[in-house]
């Protein structure tokens, strides 16, 4: 008899992959520079002042305009004073430890805030006090620029001096005082107008707290705290 051959054996089953699916990564929020960079680029494809179209990339970029909507708001019944306040970070930037310079100005005691900047300082300061006073001369060149703004409107109020707030007590002694001593003889002449301004009558420093400093926020990171605190300033609400 001729020999069967047997027969092949089943294919074991495939296996199941036991590899779990890769997690979906969760999707990150929206980003404040690429906000920016979108409400401005579709801003600048249409023509005159319209805002539906950046409001409309930063609806598309998942962040709450109606939500996060804020509006600037003067009370016609207060009166018109210029008021500053001056703030620095001393050694802000870890690459080349230079200072960040910030300051806002305000119409009216209560807000809202309509002059501000926030900008790194051109040399490398070396002490705090040094770091404040160049902050306050760029205060002071803001101050006697809004002084002859308000003066063109010709509207009868006067606006200097201009009250410049200031939480460094060696930075207001330094713009008082005119003799040069140790820790200030290196600082460079065109911050020194600032002594010119005062005694001319055009600004008056005076001392601030930190914990009540606007320009703070100008400088460091807003918190909740200080977003909660000075918000009805900035915004006058």
């Amino acid at each position: 008899m001729a020999e069967v051959a047997p027969a092949p054996a089943a294919a074991a089953p495939a296996k199941a992959s036991k590899k779990k699916a890769a997690s979906k990564p969760k999707k990150a929020g929206p980003n404040v520079g690429d906000l920016i960079v979108k409400a401005v680029s579709a801003s600048k494809e249409r023509s005159g002042v319209s805002l539906a179209a950046p409001k409309k990339a930063l609806a598309a970029a998942g962040y709450d305009v109606e939500k996060n909507n804020s509006a600037l708001s003067v009370k016609s019944n207060e009166k018109l004073k210029l008021t500053a306040y001056s703030d620095a970070d001393w050694a802000s930037d870890p690459n080349d430890r230079r200072s960040t310079t910030g300051y806002c100005f305000s119409l009216t005691k209560n807000g809202p805030l309509i002059s501000w900047k926030s900008k790194k300082q051109p040399t490398v300061a070396l002490s705090t006090c040094e770091a404040e006073y160049m902050a306050l001369a760029a205060t002071t060149q803001e101050s006697l620029y809004l002084v002859q703004l308000m003066n063109g409107l010709e509207n009868g109020c006067q606006y200097a001096p201009v009250k410049i707030f200031e939480d460094n007590q060696g930075a207001i002694a330094l713009s008082k005082n005119p003799v040069c001593r140790q820790r200030c003889k290196h600082i460079d002449v065109r911050y020194h107008f600032i002594r010119s301004a005062i005694s001319d009558g055009k600004i008056t420093i005076e001392y601030c707290p930190t914990t009540e400093m606007v320009a703070d926020v100008m400088t460091k990171p807003m918190t909740k705290y200080k977003k909660e605190k000075f918000e009805s300033f900035m915004f006058g609400a």
